[in-house]
């Protein structure tokens, strides 16, 4: 029985997080479309996609200290409860400034469940199972939500427009509130077993650890791809190979689909070969795949580059957080994570935002380039992180009693 409540909160988790994966996935096979009906460059465009991100990384750490010393569950229904209202407030936008607005603030509702949430679904797995949910809670939670909303996104817009996408998601966003007030309940914890450190000490440990830093900013680099890809592989499709609206979607769809598989992947050979050597073989394959895209025909040429750019182009992503969590003890995990999660995410939204520059100047063709050689650039800083010493943790952080 208790095994399989386990498992009941690892599934609403997926729920959240998928929904949270979809929200932040429906604006990029719309980017055409609000391009022209704001009249927006492809700088604002890129803004516009990366908004959500931006006010997701700004709030990060301050939700990950919170989350290590309050009760998480409530925290994270808060913030499902506030993603639903700026879900149903997002088609009131009619300006680039207040389309942003609101986003960035969609983006702060997940910054209260990424630490809070990863926190309290790993507090119901011993170390030896933890793996295995966090890699389902990755691939198959932020997995679906990347698949079906693009998909959706591709059926609609050329239907309906942008205006529905945002309360088609707001609805179910109430109801994954409500769900995960009704089925997780608030962890047990022995705090005989645990020996917490000082704020003073907390601090020190994790703004002074360099490796945090630099895992920070290679995931900054590796995530770049993938939110540069998102809005601009839509536009590049659209404008430059002639393809339709539906079509944008439906790659975007097919991008995220075929990473679902992958990601677990990714995380066991970084397991039997070290994180270091998947991050930089990765990254690698991502600047070569990048790099050869756009010289590329039409036809099954785009499709094969599509899909092997969703198997390498921001996979490394989930090792970089296992690298982090081999670092951190569960004390101030979630403020590790919030720290180096805020330095990939901001820096993952100023790439991107620079390959909408990069596409004013150039051309949306020169992204792929830029792209790249962030890439590159990440298979080069991962090699300058030490190799971990795994934190000490209990078989179990809830209580048996």
């Amino acid at each position: 029985m208790k095994w399989r409540y386990e498992y009941r909160v690892l599934a609403v988790c997926c729920a959240a997080f998928g929904l949270y994966h979809a929200t932040r996935q429906i604006v990029p096979p719309a980017v055409p479309l609000l391009k022209d009906q704001f009249d927006l460059t492809y700088t604002q465009a890129s803004i516009l996609s990366s908004a959500f991100d931006i006010g997701y990384g700004m709030t990060l750490i301050v939700g990950g200290f919170i989350g290590d010393r309050v009760k998480k569950v409530p925290l994270v229904v808060a913030g499902l409860i506030g993603l639903s209202i700026m879900l149903i407030l997002t088609p009131l936008a009619n300006s680039f400034w207040s389309f942003a607005a609101i986003r960035m603030l969609t983006g702060v509702a997940f910054s209260t469940y990424f630490t809070s949430g990863l926190s309290t679904l790993s507090s119901y797995f011993p170390v030896s199972e933890r793996g295995k949910a966090l890699g389902i809670h990755m691939g198959l939670g932020a997995g679906s939500g990347k698949l079906f909303a693009p998909l959706i996104a591709g059926l609609i817009l050329p239907v309906l427009g942008w205006h529905p996408l945002f309360y088609l998601l707001g609805i179910p966003a109430i109801l994954t509130a409500f769900v995960f007030w009704r089925v997780v309940k608030e962890p047990k914890v022995d705090m005989a077993t645990i020996s917490r450190p000082s704020t003073t000490a907390i601090f020190s440990n994790v703004f002074g650890n360099r490796s945090l830093f630099v895992l920070g900013l290679c995931g900054a680099l590796v995530i770049s791809g993938n939110l540069s890809l998102y809005p601009f592989l839509p536009i590049y499709l659209v404008q430059e190979m002639g393809a339709d609206l539906a079509y944008g979607g439906f790659a975007i769809a097919f991008l995220n689909g075929v990473s679902i598989p992958f990601v677990p992947i990714a995380g066991t050979l970084s397991d039997r070969f070290g994180r270091r050597a998947v991050i930089f073989t990765l990254s690698v394959c991502s600047a070569l795949v990048l790099y050869i895209f756009p010289m590329l025909s039409g036809g099954i040429q785009v499709l094969l580059g599509i899909a092997v750019m969703g198997a390498v182009v921001g996979t490394a992503f989930s090792v970089i957080l296992s690298y982090v969590v081999d670092t951190t003890p569960s004390t101030y995990r979630g403020l590790a994570l919030g720290y180096s999660n805020t330095i990939t995410v901001l820096g993952g939204a100023i790439g991107s935002t620079a390959s909408g520059y990069i596409s004013d100047l150039f051309g949306v063709r020169a992204i792929f380039v830029f792209v790249a050689s962030l890439a590159l650039l990440a298979a080069l800083v991962v090699l300058l992180v030490a190799a971990p010493k795994p934190a000490i943790a209990a078989q179990s952080e809830l209580s048996r009693s």
